[in-house]
């Protein structure tokens, strides 16, 4: 997290904490302004968060497909904003993505993951 501002670190350790022992969550993705080094003072802290393929169903159905919090973040204004993904998703942008979707993902880092070879896909998705 080399070049990351430390109250964004704690955020992004507080979201890992929140998560990665959550069995509906498989891998969580770091992205945006902070994983760039672009973040400004107040910048939030973007996530894709990699669900099960039945919480994702279960949160399409449900129209529930966002995660935004205040609670993990200790900076004024901060917070962290998030999109729940599955591994189908990552899978076809890594394939077949178009250059906005691809470009979502450059610099973006894994802060956790029970994938195996998650970083290769991720990886090939920005190239």
């Amino acid at each position: 997290m080399k070049g990351i501002r430390e109250h964004h670190k704690r955020a992004i350790k507080n979201l890992t904490k929140e998560y990665e022992n959550d069995q509906r969550f498989l891998a969580l993705i770091i992205g945006g302004s902070v994983a760039k080094n672009l973040a400004r003072e107040d910048s939030d802290v973007d996530f894709m968060i990699v669900a099960t393929d039945e919480e994702y169903a279960h949160r399409k159905a449900k129209n529930d497909l966002f995660i935004n919090r205040t609670d993990l973040c200790d900076y004024p204004g901060g917070f962290v904003d998030g999109k729940v993904i599955n591994l189908n998703y990552l899978i076809a942008v890594a394939n077949k993505g178009n250059e906005p979707s691809r470009a979502a993902f450059d610099g973006t880092f894994l802060a956790f993951s029970s994938i195996d070879n998650l970083e290769t896909i991720v990886e090939s998705i920005a190239v």
